[in-house]
């Protein structure tokens, strides 16, 4: 292949690529903002996966009583590495990714945060309980979603908790908890 040649295909891939990340920002803009204008969900949780009666049924005797979840998902607290194409490589740094992670569930009241600490499983989060902390409303000064999909809770005393969403779990109202956490925790 003539220099020529291979500084042409060069810059169609460079300009190819250009555009692709060009189109994925316009998508996940228009995404973010009709998550901003949609209205913040009052149904509360469906429960319909294992991993939604999970949840519920670790914080059963944690509930006080008539408190009521209103929103829960799952999260990790770095966003995960999904490998490299089938290599050697991207199969090992997604290995490293997943064992130095971990998951959480997360549930929300009207007076609490709840966080179920799990370890990370390969197709799906692991129902197993490592831990559970409570994390009083008050406490929390803001809320926000990022563009990588992390919610970022700042409490009082400085400490921010980061839970990375993945909309494609496998809790029946992940896209709901990943559309109105921060807006929901930010009241």
């Amino acid at each position: 292949m003539s220099d020529a040649t291979f500084g042409i295909v060069a810059l169609v891939v460079m300009l190819g690529s250009i555009g692709f990340v060009i189109y994925r920002y316009r998508i996940e803009r228009r995404h973010r903002i009709a998550d901003d204008a949609a209205p913040i969900s009052t149904a509360g949780p469906q429960i319909e996966t294992a991993a939604d009666r999970y949840i519920q049924g670790q914080l059963a005797d944690k509930l006080m009583p008539g408190e009521r979840i209103s929103h829960q998902g799952y999260g990790t607290t770095r966003r995960l590495h999904r490998g490299g194409g089938g290599s050697v490589l991207g199969g090992l740094l997604a290995f490293a990714s997943v064992a130095s992670t971990k998951g959480v569930f997360v549930a929300i009241t009207e007076e609490r945060v709840y966080l179920i600490w799990t370890r990370v499983g390969a197709f799906a989060p692991l129902l197993e309980n490592r831990g559970v902390d409570v994390i009083e409303r008050a406490r929390i000064v803001s809320a926000t979603r990022d563009r990588s999909n992390g919610l970022l809770i700042e409490l009082d005393d400085r400490r921010v908790i980061t839970v990375y969403v993945d909309k494609h779990k496998t809790l029946s109202n992940q896209r709901v908890f990943l559309r109105d956490a921060a807006r929901v925790l930010a009241k």
